[in-house]
């Protein structure tokens, strides 16, 4: 199990860098955006998180995030994945992010809420068979580093319900993100 976290790490790092090699968003780029006008922008992130409460210990991280979304131009779409102690078994969830504040692509402060599902084999993790439905959100910051390259902190919670019981997971993640 140890080393198929460690070749999907790896693959996940190489598609990272493959994403960083395309075009980097500069700053002169996003200089001119407007409070009216803000250029649509890809988020890609790969890293870690720790569980300090719920079904797993820790696990791989990665996340999606495109802005500015349909509704609003701070409203955006997100992809989140949680892998639990592995890739065998994890959590998928989708939904709205927020950007509360920013000084792209330097900073940016985000709020999210979200939808998803357990998946795999959680036979260990409880009673196999139920299918556990999870709803949360969490807070986001990412400092820009270098070019497109930049390091994301952000504390995620989630309620999972199994059945007739419900849980609250609290997985901070630390992932390294391309901003396009």
């Amino acid at each position: 199990m140890a080393a198929l976290t460690a070749r999907f790490l790896v693959g996940l790092g190489v598609l990272l860098g493959l994403v960083a090699a395309v075009g980097p968003a500069s700053a002169d780029e996003t200089a001119d955006e407007t409070a009216d006008e803000r250029e649509r922008h890809l988020v890609v992130g790969a890293g870690g998180f720790a569980g300090l409460t719920g079904p797993a210990g820790y696990g791989p991280a990665a996340e999606l995030e495109l802005f500015p979304g349909v509704i609003d131009d701070r409203l955006g779409l997100g992809l989140r994945w949680r892998g639990f102690e592995g890739v065998a078994q994890g959590l998928v969830g989708a939904g709205l992010v927020f950007e509360a504040g920013a000084t792209r692509p330097h900073i940016s402060l985000e709020l999210h809420a979200d939808v998803g599902w357990l998946y795999g084999d959680l036979a260990a993790l409880g009673e196999p068979g139920l299918r556990r439905i999870a709803a949360g959100g969490g807070v986001r910051t990412q400092l820009g580093l270098w070019g497109p390259v930049a390091v994301a902190l952000g504390g995620d919670g989630y309620f999972v319900f199994e059945g007739a019981r419900t849980r609250l997971a609290l997985m901070p993640a630390l992932t390294i993100c391309a901003v396009y």
